[in-house]
């Protein structure tokens, strides 16, 4: 999702579930969170002033996000396949 640890890092973003390949996002959340895991530049931390400031092992990594589970965290096979075969198109 449009988050301010990812700022200007995602690099594409195609979604298998809803077609809005415009905007990142996330409804489901897991894809977000792991994405900061990896790539959180700890930026939301400084702007809201946490004393701690967390950041991800990657903090310099770029993404492409490829959509494939629903709010519930429920996808199809297809669409993973789908998702793979534009991996290696792309």
């Amino acid at each position: 999702a449009l988050h301010p640890d990812l700022l200007l890092r995602v690099a594409a973003f195609k979604d298998y579930v809803n077609g809005f390949d415009n905007v990142p996002y996330d409804d489901y959340g897991h894809g977000t969170h792991v994405t900061g895991l990896i790539g959180g530049s700890g930026l939301s931390g400084i702007l809201t002033g946490t004393p701690r400031n967390y950041r991800g092992v990657a903090p310099a990594a770029h993404f492409v996000g490829l959509k494939v589970l629903d709010e519930n965290g429920v996808g199809r096979i297809s669409d993973v396949i789908a998702a793979l075969d534009w991996c290696v198109a792309n």
